[in-house]
């Protein structure tokens, strides 16, 4: 899982998951990895407030290790209102990137071990995994937000909604998510990408 640094309130996990018809099924039928947003209540318990994820083909026996991460933070002088401020300006200008190049707009606000899920394939960790998945999706793409939410520290947020994107095979629409954290110099990045396309339209 990884958490909100200094507001102790946010945080997200993620990892493999696998499924069968019944408990009777000696085999699991699908495979996948799943998104899941926690945020702390008032009274003090954790709830899930999205939940989402991917199919993708029977991954290997050895899995990666269960692991929590806290990442460094932003500067201590950074305020939630500034952190806010700032976090609106970097989206902002990823949306107008993204309607160009959406492939190069996803890698300039990339964090260096963001995670990219698309159906069909497994999540590709890193820059470099990322670069080679998202030229399969590479397009002139527009979002809308529906909706999303900050830690009250304002250094982990998240925001999700749908995409339309325009590609050499066509235009493609669905619905994504964004996890997006404040690194050492208080600048946002996106540390995970989730998209999920509607079945095309007859």
């Amino acid at each position: 899982m990884r958490p909100s640094l200094a507001g102790g309130d946010f945080g997200y996990d993620t990892g493999p998951s696998k499924w069968r018809a019944s408990k009777k099924e000696k085999k699991f039928s699908g495979y996948g990895h799943f998104v899941s947003i926690w945020k702390k209540q008032k009274d003090g318990v954790w709830k899930v407030t999205l939940d989402c994820g991917i199919e993708n083909p029977e991954p290997p026996e050895k899995t990666e290790a269960l692991r929590t991460v806290i990442a460094e933070g932003a500067a201590k002088s950074a305020t939630p209102d500034e952190g806010g401020r700032l976090r609106a300006a970097t989206q902002q200008k990823f949306a107008e990137a993204a309607k160009i190049d959406s492939a190069a707009a996803t890698l300039e606000i990339a964090g260096p071990e963001i995670r990219i899920y698309r159906d069909g394939h497994f999540p590709a960790v890193g820059k470099e995994a990322a670069r080679s998945l998202l030229e399969d999706s590479r397009g002139r793409t527009s979002f809308e937000v529906i909706g999303g939410g900050t830690s009250n520290s304002a250094d982990l947020a998240y925001t999700y909604g749908k995409y339309s994107s325009v590609r050499d095979k066509g235009t493609e629409a669905g619905h994504y998510l964004q996890i997006w954290q404040t690194d050492a110099t208080g600048a946002w990045k996106v540390v995970l990408d989730w998209q999920a396309a509607l079945p095309p339209q007859k």
